[in-house]
């Protein structure tokens, strides 16, 4: 499955995936000079500002090619830290209002992230009449039911091992390199890192 990753990501390259920073797609995908432009959900209130007049926006679920694939949930997560008793009471009021049908309606009309209460989007009053308004929001909403857990790499380089993978993938996408010795290359860089103690 890694490597078909790879493989995708290559395609993308070679259709002519350009080396920039987010902001410098956004701004190109702005002009029109950029014809795709793969974010998160709740980028797509902006990236809508910056192309509103110029041209017609279309959001697309991101490819996973089988039917049992799955998409890693990432974003927003409540800790409550407080050891006062009334603080713990009210900050836990406060993350029932947030995770509750009216908090998420605000959340994603705010912000357009994915929301975690079904009440809200089968309100009509709430997030139905919103998702109806703007059809871009539903390929998140959809892509929710193939959401799991958030990967994290076991041991001390959870991080340097994100940042190979992030290398590795840009010498796919940017470099063109083949899949097949990117994939290589990678294994051989993450696999110290995970079995270092």
């Amino acid at each position: 499955m890694g490597l078909q990753a790879l493989q995708i990501l290559h395609d993308f390259g070679m259709a002519g995936t350009v080396d920039m920073s987010q902001a410098q797609m956004l701004q190109a995908f702005g002009s029109g000079t950029v014809g795709v432009f793969a974010s998160y959900s709740a980028a797509l209130g902006q990236i809508e500002k910056q192309v509103a007049g110029k041209f017609e926006v279309k959001a697309a679920p991101w490819p996973i090619p089988a039917q049992n694939g799955r998409i890693p949930a990432g974003g927003r997560v409540l800790m409550i830290y407080a050891k006062d008793p009334a603080k713990q009471k009210a900050a836990w009021e406060y993350a029932k209002f947030l995770t509750g049908p009216v908090g998420q309606t605000i959340l994603v009309k705010s912000v357009g992230a994915v929301p975690v209460n079904s009440k809200a989007v089968g309100d009509p009053t709430l997030l139905g009449k919103f998702y109806q308004d703007n059809p871009n929001q539903k390929p998140a909403l959809e892509a929710a039911s193939r959401l799991t857990k958030w990967l994290s790499y076991p041991g001390k380089n959870t991080i340097k091992i994100s940042e190979a993978i992030r290398d590795h993938l840009r010498r796919v996408l940017i470099e063109h390199e083949e899949p097949e010795a990117v994939m290589a290359d990678m294994m051989s860089a993450i696999k110290p890192l995970i079995h270092a103690k």
